[in-house]
């Protein structure tokens, strides 16, 4: 079975969508690494938490897709979206204060 179009660019939108948050997570992290460095050690263990779960989730993501499953692929890859966005959110709300 074949990914239909929407599937393909909503996938891609997801992906360019995580590359950018993980610029501004890496972007914040630095900014508040200069600011409050006892906040900063505090978000890079979250920011290291939320990676290994992400990590996790990716290789079930690629099975999935290897398999064919491409909706539950798919959806697997915005749980770890929404999950990288929390995170961004929470590390930009320090950082700007």
């Amino acid at each position: 079975m074949q990914p239909t179009t929407p599937i393909i660019i909503v996938a891609i939108l997801a992906f360019v969508l995580e590359m950018l948050i993980a610029f501004w997570t890496e972007r914040d992290l630095r900014r508040l690494k200069h600011r409050n460095y006892s906040q900063f050690s505090r978000y890079h263990r979250l920011h290291v938490n939320f990676n290994q779960v992400s990590v996790i989730l990716l290789i079930i993501t690629g099975w999935q897709l290897a398999k064919g499953h491409y909706a539950l692929m798919l959806g697997t890859y915005l749980i770890v979206l929404l999950g990288d966005t929390f995170k961004w959110h929470s590390i930009w709300q320090a950082a700007k204060d």
